[in-house]
């Protein structure tokens, strides 16, 4: 069972890093600018990275030679950084219509707003970014289990 949550923990971290690669990729492509659904993305998965680690330090020591404090403050730590990670990953999901939503200014436009507008975004780009957020979804979705 405690390997299943860390092979869980390290799928959500690798679909989230595969999100990001793809991205990458799209703003290099269309030379955009980073937003914050990318920065919010990377934090989820640095996040649910750190929470793995933590979970197989604790997994790693006999729970018998950890004082009860120092276990209790790292289950705490791991769920709090787990709870975020989740957070995150909701908002980079969701934020590129929430930064049109908020702030119409052309140089804040998120990039799904931006390929929208622009004759320059080809389908395929559209096709790209609904797979980033697939994959997003998809490590959210482990993320929570």
């Amino acid at each position: 069972m405690k390997t299943a949550i860390i092979v869980l923990h390290l799928l959500a971290c690798l679909l989230t890093i595969t999100a990001i690669l793809h991205y990458l990729n799209i703003f290099l492509v269309l030379n955009l600018k980073i937003h914050s659904s990318l920065m919010l993305i990377l934090g989820a998965a640095l996040l649910a990275v750190l929470c793995a680690v933590l979970y197989g330090v604790i997994l790693g020591y006999s729970l018998q030679e950890i004082k009860e404090v120092e276990y209790r403050a790292a289950t705490l730590l791991m769920r709090t950084f787990g709870v975020l990670a989740v957070i995150l990953a909701v908002l980079g999901i969701a934020s590129p219509r929430w930064i049109y939503t908020f702030d119409k200014r052309r140089d804040t436009f998120s990039l799904w707003q931006h390929c929208k507008d622009e004759v320059k975004c080809s389908s395929y780009t559209d096709d790209e970014f609904r797979v980033v957020q697939v994959l997003a979804m998809v490590g959210l979705g482990v993320l929570v289990l």
